[in-house]
């Protein structure tokens, strides 16, 4: 039984901070669970609300609540949303300088914050353990806590770190919490933590307002393209790849579809530029790779197709969820061809390099970075990709795999230097023939014509800004973002890449590379987990049952009631031959017209059944033609 005095002023802080006037029915238990000083466990969907779970009861506990998070974007969002509400947070991070680290601690220790975010990394270093037992931390919340476990789809080995903190803060009560976990995952979070006797709280994985779907009949990009182009609502398309968020960006502008692309490859003031537009609605759809998401919540998704397919089903289910937070009907879709399926199981393969290529690795960082035997530069150095896949002909997915391996087992940390504003670019003989038979007036026209006048006879501009272009043609960034692309997939400019950079951060002193080693945990354990967890989602591709069942049955182990919603459900309740050819007038209708007399997640059970009824005669089907058969 709760604690009315207890509840009662969650509620109203909830009301003051949050303008909510209940909490959601998963939140109130572990919420009460935390604020009575009991270490809780609490497993709820992506967008179930599961930062209030901690954030409340931090602010009720009093004191500092220290949150463990593993992304910097994830403790940014969440600490400036928790300012906006007039509450003292701050985070730390590896882009912290020396003076704000010292500044924030010093805040902690005296009591002039109430949240402070740290990464798993910082627990075990010396400043920061010389003033952690002068802190008042009542409330330790490890957010994201499936990294822990080695059986999780994000297994990070700093988060094993997290222990320390037992000792250190013996009077803290502990939270842990995650969107993600198995019965597997959730036990052995419990074990690593040891919370054995936590109040464990896991929500229904199900949201009834989610209508999930595999649509795999047809050219699966051109479904993904016609289907986005005819939803309403602002929606995300998930791929694989830079080169393909761009591509299916591009496709929809000329569609009419306002969409924009989004991918690490951009400057961080672009990426922070078209989420703002995507977020306040100017741009409906947002093409992205798995770079974009964490920390966004916006209610009014409306559907998340997936022009991929994920390797596993909590990357899934977290880049699903983010679709329908408002608790509306909301539509997650996943477009699979032959092709991808083959792209998504060579990604995994890729994901654990030969003990020997990560070698090759760490030997290439060293040589470019002029680090010797037994160095551990303070300063971080540079390591070009390009130079050494050219040298060493091989993929960037086995380099990129390779320096997560290298991270994750603590030697090193990467990150891509920020995308340049410059742009190169060599002039086709068309541009000048092309441009004139546009409108003067466009940004493509306005742009081109620019480009023409200060190319000269080389026909080359090398390293232009784009703040450069902007002021020149008085258009804006995205503008001039959307007409470079424009005229490259024209051909009537060709867009040089420029050499990408990493930093690399050395956490130890260089070893020779021969004697690197990587963890079991790492390399052979996780192999073996990342191959269940693809089986588990091509079957999810394949099963003819309720989608939203298999789900469930997968993270809690148990099987619920059908959804009714899924393409799964909507076949067997929706799908039957009076609908399907009262949809058909006389005179026939095309194809395509007549499929989106439906509901998109009806539109594989439509075409399985129209294959049924042209077999026994009720339709005939001329080219792209649907016709009802004549009575005589």
């Amino acid at each position: 039984m709760h604690s009315s005095p207890q509840l009662s002023l969650a509620v109203k802080l909830l009301k003051e901070h949050w303008g909510h006037d209940t909490f959601r029915s998963e939140q109130t238990a572990p919420i009460m669970s935390l604020c009575s000083g009991q270490d809780t466990l609490a497993i709820m969907s992506t967008g179930a609300g599961k930062s209030i779970c901690f954030q409340i009861p931090g602010l009720i506990r009093g004191g500092l609540c220290l949150v463990i998070s593993p992304l910097i974007a994830l403790m940014s969002d969440q600490v400036n949303a928790l300012k906006q509400k007039g509450i003292s947070a701050d985070f730390i991070s590896s882009n912290s300088d020396s003076k704000d680290i010292d500044r924030i601690m010093n805040n902690a220790v005296f009591g002039g914050l109430k949240f402070l975010y740290v990464a798993p990394e910082r627990l075990k270093h010396p400043v920061f353990l010389a003033r952690i037992e002068r802190m008042d931390i009542r409330t330790i919340a490890i957010d994201e806590a499936h990294c822990i476990s080695q059986w999780g789809h994000d297994f990070r080995p700093a988060f094993r770190e997290i222990m320390a903190l037992r000792s250190l803060c013996p009077n803290a009560v502990w939270g842990a919490y995650t969107a993600t976990a198995t019965a597997l995952v959730a036990a052995d979070i419990a074990s690593q933590l040891s919370m054995q006797s936590a109040s464990v709280y896991r929500a229904p994985m199900r949201r009834p307002n989610l209508m999930f779907g595999v649509y795999s009949l047809g050219d699966a990009e051109r479904m993904v393209l016609e289907s986005a182009r005819r939803m309403r609502g602002s929606g995300l398309v998930y791929s694989g790849t830079r080169y393909t968020a761009e591509k299916i960006a591009q496709r929809l502008v000329q569609f009419g579809v306002e969409a924009e692309a989004y991918h690490a490859g951009l400057t961080s003031r672009e990426r922070e530029n078209r989420q703002a537009r995507w977020m306040n609605g100017k741009t409906q759809v947002l093409a992205c790779t798995s770079a974009f998401g964490m920390g966004i919540d916006k209610g009014d998704v409306r559907w998340v197709f997936h022009a991929h397919v994920p390797t596993d089903m909590e990357s899934y289910l977290q880049e699903a969820g983010r679709a329908g937070r408002d608790g509306k009907p909301s539509t997650c879709v996943i477009f699979p061809s032959a092709r991808a399926i083959e792209v998504a199981q060579k990604n995994i393969e890729e994901m654990f390099p030969p003990l020997l290529f990560i070698q090759s690795v760490y030997q290439g960082l060293a040589n470019q970075g002029s680090v010797a035997i037994g160095d551990c530069p303070e300063k971080p150095t540079v390591f070009e990709p390009e130079s050494w896949l050219k040298q060493h002909q091989t993929s960037r997915k086995l380099l990129e795999s390779s320096l997560r391996l290298l991270q994750k087992e603590g030697l090193l940390e990467w990150k891509e230097q920020t995308a340049s504003d410059d742009v190169s670019l060599v002039m086709s003989t068309s541009l000048k023939n092309g441009l004139n038979s546009l409108d003067r007036s466009i940004p493509v026209s306005i742009l081109g014509d620019w480009l023409v006048r200060h190319a000269g006879e080389s026909k080359r501009l090398h390293r232009i800004p784009i703040t450069q272009l902007t002021r020149s043609t008085s258009l804006s960034e995205s503008q001039i973002t959307s007409a470079l692309n424009q005229l490259d997939a024209w051909g009537w400019i060709e867009r040089i890449q420029l050499n990408s950079a990493l930093t690399i951060l050395w956490k130890t002193a260089r070893i020779r590379s021969e004697t690197l080693t990587i963890s079991k945990s790492l390399l052979e354990t996780r192999r073996e987990v990342t191959h269940a967890k693809w089986q588990v989602m091509k079957q999810y591709l394949e099963v003819q049952t309720c989608k939203a069942l298999e789900i469930e049955k997968y993270f809690a182990g148990k099987e619920l009631t059908l959804c009714g919603v899924c393409d799964h459900c909507r076949t067997s309740i929706r799908s039957n031959s009076r609908s399907i050819v009262a949809a058909i007038p006389r005179a026939g209708v095309s194809i395509t017209a007549w499929l989106w007399t439906f509901p998109l997640i009806e539109h594989q059970s439509k075409l399985n059944a129209l294959r049924a009824l042209r077999e026994d005669g009720t339709v005939t089907i001329q080219g792209d033609s649907i016709f009802p058969r004549r009575s005589n």
